[in-house]
């Protein structure tokens, strides 16, 4: 949630313009990022928990 927050701030300038915001948005970076983030997070925790 923070990474999304992060990368689209000025979501609210664009609520009523759903097609800009949609061009703004890049569906493989935000995945490749999310994963990337949910991977090291798993790590870590796996990582505490054994």
């Amino acid at each position: 949630m923070l990474t999304t927050k992060l990368i689209y701030q000025k979501r609210t300038a664009y609520y009523k313009q759903p097609l800009k915001f949609a061009k703004k948005q890049n569906i493989i970076r935000d995945t490749l990022i999310l994963m990337i983030l949910g991977g090291l997070f798993g790590a870590l925790l796996a990582f505490i928990v054994i």
